[in-house]
């Protein structure tokens, strides 16, 4: 890498704490692995220069592109703690508020339809 960079954490002889965490991305506490939800990646990078960090998902596209929305957009996938439901309305508000989650909502939706339908 170090022939496409200058940043030190890519330079020959470099040594840099790494950490790795990989999840689901719309699972919750006690959901299976067997569900077929987005999977998803980070890698954290504490380099000399300061952290880097790479996230990523096993979808084309994701729902927001702002990562100041990221934090919105998990609340609103969360369930309520008052009656331990999700809640239709604030999933959609999130969806409906933010245009650059149509290609995402629709990719989602499209697929999940396939698996009803039987196809793999």
């Amino acid at each position: 890498m170090s022939a496409y960079t200058k940043a030190a954490v890519f330079q020959p002889g470099s040594e840099t704490d790494v950490l790795v965490r990989f999840s689901s991305v719309a699972g919750e506490r006690g959901s299976p692995d067997t569900w077929r939800d987005p999977r998803g990646f980070a890698v954290k990078f504490y380099t000399s220069d300061g952290n880097l960090d790479i996230v990523g998902n096993n979808t084309p596209v994701f729902f927001v592109r702002d990562p100041l929305k990221f934090q919105h957009f998990i609340r609103s996938q969360k369930r309520l703690a008052r009656n331990n439901l999700r809640d239709p309305d604030m999933q959609w508000d999130f969806w409906t508020l933010s245009p650059e989650s149509a290609h995402q909502v629709t990719w989602l939706f499209a697929t999940a339809a396939s698996r009803v339908r039987g196809a793999t």
